[in-house]
């Protein structure tokens, strides 16, 4: 005989929280296999560390892209200055080569025949 599950308030973000957790579970196993006691303390501070894993790994994700991302632009900024130092290229080879914006190429021309002056 099958009887109606019934939730209480405590327990219903627990359930819900199980359900995603494991992604194959249903209500009726989860309740089956609960404590009687549903400690909400325990549950509040799982619930904080894994938004506090989640935020953590997703910052570390983002700097590390960001990083790289600087680098890369670093690189080409340095790349031409040094063609344009060595005067290999017109800026708009120089731009294409190092995969700059033509302005930003002319700006580090500028830059050069200032410091040279």
């Amino acid at each position: 005989m099958n009887l109606p599950v019934v939730l209480f308030p405590k327990r219903d973000n627990a359930v819900e929280w199980a359900i995603r957790a494991s992604g194959s579970l249903r209500q009726e196993e989860i309740l089956a296999n609960s404590l009687t006691e549903f400690d909400e303390e325990e549950f509040i501070r799982d619930i904080h560390q894994e938004g506090y894993d989640e935020g953590f790994s997703n910052g570390i994700s983002q700097g590390i892209s960001q990083g790289i991302s600087q680098g890369i632009r670093q690189n080409a900024m340095e790349n031409a200055r040094n063609l344009l130092a060595m005067n290999l290229g017109t800026h708009e080879q120089i731009a294409q080569a190092v995969d700059l914006p033509l302005e930003k190429v002319k700006e580090l021309a500028e830059q050069l025949r200032m410091q040279n002056a």
